[in-house]
């Protein structure tokens, strides 16, 4: 999304009042695990897990639709990273990540940020249960809303899209990262499914394909808001094993007041041993190179 000088100046003039904002220009004492000209990894004070994290831009962003392309890329892209230093750091078999916007979402700060929870079978965290009861609303729209976003979002930053082999069937986008899905019931009546065609394990994917697939997580979450009126959006990505089985997912939820979801971040009382952690990235990235042309 374009953001004008007018509407960065008004994010700017929040940073007083914004917890994250003061934590990063060092108002409030912490010690980042991972800290770059554009993004930081900080530990929950309050974990649910052990080795909760969250990732947070330096920029103050009250929504992801507002990220700029190049600081959403570093935001998205250094998730596998965490996923392997977790691996190392934590006794851990899956991870959940989480984004939220809005309040019926759970989201209490508004400046975007990124949860990141450890799992295994035994944590004993039975929280982000996909309970799919409501008939999914206006497939036909949503396809064609997110087709034309992703489209122009190529165009906009002069990425020459090719198109794809569009081989997952029933899809209501595909390219060659990723399919999303929308399923006849949902959790609610907005619900989008992101599949990777590459791989199912996070910590095996590129810093391209990561960007990428949460990249369409958060055109997908636009395309909830403008097309059916939602509230607020959720977007969870899980894989590896924990309290449940089955393949590497992105979910996006439309959230409403009133609604039966019940994902929303956690905290709680466990220790967190977490120590400083090594990202790298890419000087050169070309995230959308391969996005699909539905022309």
């Amino acid at each position: 999304m374009y953001v004008n000088q007018e509407t960065l100046k008004q994010f700017e003039a929040a940073r007083e009042q914004c917890v994250l904002c003061r934590l990063i220009d060092g108002n409030i004492p912490a010690d980042p695990l991972f800290s770059n000209e554009q993004i930081s990894l900080f530990k929950e004070i309050r974990p649910k897990v052990n080795g909760q994290l969250y990732i947070t831009t330096h920029t103050h962003y009250p929504l992801l639709a507002y990220v700029p392309y190049e600081v959403t890329t570093q935001l998205f892209g250094c998730i596998p990273q965490i996923v392997e230093e977790l691996r190392k750091q934590v006794a851990c078999t899956g991870v959940d990540v989480l984004i939220v916007a809005g309040g019926v979402a759970g989201q209490t700060v508004g400046h975007v940020k990124i949860d990141v929870y450890p799992r295994d079978p035994s944590d004993g965290v039975y929280d982000f249960m996909i309970k799919p009861t409501v008939a999914t609303e206006r497939k036909d729209m949503l396809a064609n809303n997110l087709t034309i976003m992703l489209r122009n979002h190529a165009r906009r930053n002069g990425i020459k899209p090719i198109i794809s082999k569009k081989d997952v069937p029933g899809a209501i986008y595909q390219d060659n990262h990723c399919a999303v899905l929308c399923p006849e019931k949902g959790v609610t009546k907005g619900h989008l499914i992101i599949k990777s065609k590459v791989n199912n394990n996070v910590e095996e994917w590129s810093t391209e394909h990561a960007a990428h697939m949460l990249y369409v997580a958060s055109f997908a979450s636009t395309a909830l808001f403008e097309g059916l009126g939602a509230q607020g959006t959720t977007i969870l990505l899980r894989s590896g094993q924990s309290d449940r089985q089955g393949s590497c997912k992105v979910h996006v939820i439309a959230r409403f007041p009133d609604d039966d979801c019940e994902i929303t971040p956690l905290t709680g009382n466990k220790d967190n041993r977490l120590n400083k952690m090594s990202i790298t990235f890419k000087k050169e990235r070309s995230v959308f190179d391969d996005l699909a042309s539905l022309i």
